[in-house]
């Protein structure tokens, strides 16, 4: 009888107490965008950047418990042979999973991954979170010639103001509904003041301009003739970031000019 009042009292608790994950997720919830990879040697520290100086990628942080990373090193080209196929992958990280937070480490259990030897694997990483600035480490590891190395990733909180706001401005295309014309256009984002306005050029409607609203990630402004338009950032699509569709069922996609 004893025996079961504990338990009662057990499970009282763990229904009154909830779980405390997603505060431990806070901290890195979220997009984050590729600054800088390095890979540092444990005796002397050195540096050096096996993906070049200006790799790029993004990591993703979803608040229910996934993560996803995509990176790609410096100077990439469209390949031409299956030799340089193949070679793309010596460039490339990319995979996802669920993930949880213990302390100063997040555990990714990978279910995709480029690297096939990966999936089913858990992958610890250290970090440290710095105002907008996420730190990754990984674990210490013998590289062929038998120096203990890490790599080490910077990557900055994606502001989707931020991006948008890029002074050469983007290119628009859209494609209406069946029985509805396609087509491209011109966007400049612009801040005046506490907004964000958006002047639009599309050659079948003209020219116009509209106020924007950004939450999160999501961006909702009118088109010419769409009423409204919502897009998404998409941190995987490096060619074209922000995809979304107006009310009207066109469909839009938007590439940094």
């Amino acid at each position: 009888m004893n025996k079961f009042k504990w338990l009662v009292i057990v499970v009282l608790f763990l229904i009154a107490v909830p779980p405390c994950f997603a505060d431990d997720r806070a901290p890195i919830v979220g997009i984050w965008r590729l600054v800088s990879l390095e890979r540092e040697y444990q005796a002397t520290g050195e540096r050096e950047y096996p993906m070049g100086k200006t790799p790029t990628g993004y990591i993703l942080f979803l608040p229910e418990g996934r993560m996803a990373v995509v990176i790609t090193g410096e100077g990439r080209k469209a390949p031409t042979t299956d030799q340089e196929r193949a070679g793309l992958f010596n460039s490339l990280v990319a995979y996802t999973g669920r993930y949880r937070v213990d302390g100063d480490k997040w555990i990714t259990t990978v279910d995709v991954s480029a690297n096939p030897a990966w999936v089913g694997t858990e992958q610890t990483r250290s970090f440290r979170v710095s105002g907008d600035r996420l730190q990754e480490m990984t674990a210490w590891a013998a590289r062929p010639d038998n120096r203990m190395a890490r790599a080490i990733l910077t990557y900055e909180r994606a502001n989707i103001k931020a991006m948008l706001l890029r002074p050469s401005g983007w290119s628009g295309y859209w494609k209406g509904c069946i029985g509805m014309p396609s087509g491209e256009s011109e966007l400049m984002f612009e801040a005046r003041e506490e907004k964000v306005v958006v002047k639009i050029h599309s050659p079948p409607f003209g020219r116009c301009e509209r106020d924007v609203t950004i939450t999160s990630d999501v961006v909702k402004f009118s088109g010419c003739r769409d009423p409204e338009i919502t897009i998404l950032f998409d941190p995987n699509d490096h060619d074209y970031p922000f995809k979304g569709k107006g009310v009207n069922c066109a469909e839009y996609k938007f590439k940094a000019k």
